[in-house]
């Protein structure tokens, strides 16, 4: 919103026929919520397999610490 109003957005030029700027996300996300730690940990699989699913190569990065939950 801010961006919009200093006339930054950098998708103002794709204003929608109503005049919303765009979000640069995705259209009609599906938001989860994470209630409990079994559904954190079945993210957190879900997350991890998804390079191999597009056929990547898994990667670590030494800045993340295992979820010990």
């Amino acid at each position: 919103m801010s961006l919009t109003r200093a006339g930054i957005h950098p998708l103002r030029d794709y204003r929608k026929n109503d005049g919303a700027v765009p979000t640069p996300w995705c259209v009609d996300c599906w938001s989860v919520f994470i209630s409990d730690e079994d559904q954190l940990r079945s993210a957190v699989r879900y997350v991890e397999r998804h390079p191999l699913k597009a056929g990547l190569r898994v990667e670590r990065y030494p800045f993340l610490a295992p979820l010990n939950v």
